[in-house]
């Protein structure tokens, strides 16, 4: 009974410490060249001297959440911020390795607030065993993500507040906004769990299997497969093709070792697996959302994302083909794409339909300008495209809309950088605008058909 019981755990628990399994035979899509550091940089030495840092710059903190529990978390806050973006990380994660993308998007003028979810990370275990991994109810990281934005995000300022969670904080983020609608304005959710793979273990199987335990009394242990990290991180294989980042990983947890921990418990599968129950019945989400859906994932379901997205009117969907699971944590091809696409969300996320007209055209304008004065002209394109197309929708549809000297400026604006364009912008800057302008052009006609 022990036996098949353990064999059938193989299958179900999702494999975070998996191998990365032969590629598919997948049309090729155009993957944008880096505005980050590349790999071959990150390897001599860069991540030390210049993003690891960030950390001085900001501030960490906690609070206590549900049942008592201490929630860490860390936080940047910018003067003059373009918005602020909540990460939400995915299992095992933590803020300490997340400094790379933390670096990226304070460069990129946002303010960042990362939590670390509770029972990893920083904040408090809910098991006898630090590294294991627990969950009594997957409602408490929901009121652990509400209370993190009423009590820590929320008392700054900020115009725009946006959301980019990974995995399980994708899971986490996509039922908060479902029951809190105006938290955030969008968000970001990297192969967010919507439905854990079980490889072909039916449903009534694994409940039975988590039954059983709960009877034993065994639902803070790790599920079967699951295990300590080793002192030489010799049986960490985060889901990466990338050995640079992995590396990067052990030796930022080298440096954090309460940070670590091996897997699951029976209680986290439990829970997750009801929460995805819970996922499979939203029709849509209330905000703009992008998810970033990484083609050889083997730890969550491709094909409950591409559903989700196909029926979601407010859900943009970018597959990433050849990519496994952590795709933030990903080779430079894949994770490019990734970070360039979510860049390019967080420009314009809205609906045309959105009432603030004015100081949205007025926001693209200075994006438009931040991206010219870094030589990245193709993004000050795609901003000052944004901003005509927001400026268009508001002349057609509201008849009081603006005239006179504010388009004046707009048109001579918008002039001159095509005209900068046609003269400086080369191959890889026409090729990256063409992109951009592709994904914008199919959210705008899933939003409004032909257009």
């Amino acid at each position: 009974m022990r036996l098949a019981i353990g064999f059938a755990f193989f299958l179900l628990v999702p494999a975070f410490a998996e191998s990365h399994g032969t590629s598919a035979n997948v049309r090729h899509t155009f993957r944008p060249p880096s505005t980050v550091y590349q790999e071959n940089e990150l390897a001599a030495g860069k991540f030390w001297e210049e993003i690891a840092p960030i950390f001085s710059r900001g501030e960490e903190g906690s609070f206590i959440g549900r049942g008592g529990i201490r929630i860490n978390y860390f936080k940047l806050v910018q003067p003059n911020e373009r918005g602020a973006i909540v990460i939400t990380p995915g299992l095992a994660e933590s803020y300490k390795t997340n400094a790379e993308l933390i670096k990226l998007l304070v460069d990129e003028g946002y303010s960042v607030y990362v939590i670390d979810p509770r029972g990893q990370g920083r904040s408090q275990r809910l098991a006898k065993n630090p590294q294991v991994i627990h969950s009594k109810n997957f409602g408490d990281y929901i009121s652990d993500e509400q209370q993190f934005l009423t009590q820590v995000v929320n008392k700054d300022p900020h115009e725009r507040l946006f959301g980019l969670s990974f995995s399980m904080g994708g899971l986490i983020s996509s039922l908060h906004s479902a029951k809190y609608p105006d938290a955030l304005d969008a968000m970001v959710s990297v192969a967010p769990a919507f439905e854990i793979n079980l490889h072909r273990i039916p449903r009534k199987v694994a409940n039975a299997i988590l039954a059983y335990q709960r009877w034993r009394g065994n639902m803070k242990e790790y599920a079967p497969f699951n295990h300590d990290i080793e002192r030489d991180f010799s049986n960490f294989f985060p889901s990466t093709s990338s050995r640079i980042r992995r590396a990067i990983q052990i030796g930022s947890l080298r440096l954090n070792p309460g940070t670590i921990t091996g897997g699951a418990s029976y209680g986290w599968v439990e829970q997750t697996l009801l929460a995805n129950d819970r996922a499979a019945k939203l029709r849509s989400l209330p905000i703009p959302n992008l998810f970033i859906v990484p083609q050889e994932d083997h730890v969550v379901s491709p094909l409950a994302l591409r559903n989700f997205a196909s029926r979601s009117r407010s859900t943009s969907l970018l597959e990433i083909p050849d990519s496994l699971h952590s795709v933030l944590n990903e080779a430079d091809p894949y994770r490019n794409q990734a970070v360039t696409d979510t860049l390019r969300f967080f420009i314009n996320p809205y609906s045309l339909k959105r009432p603030n007209g004015e100081d949205e055209v007025a926001r693209l304008r200075e994006d438009s300008q931040r991206y010219l004065s870094r030589g990245e002209i193709a993004m000050a394109r795609y901003a000052m495209d944004e901003a005509l197309r927001v400026h268009e929708w508001k002349k057609v549809f509201y008849p009081h809309w603006k005239t006179g000297g504010f388009v004046d400026s707009l048109i001579t604006e918008s002039a001159d950088l095509w005209a900068k364009w046609e003269q400086e912008a080369g191959t890889d800057e026409k090729r990256l605008y063409s992109y951009l302008s592709a994904r914008r052009y199919m959210e705008m006609e899933k939003l409004y058909g032909s257009y």
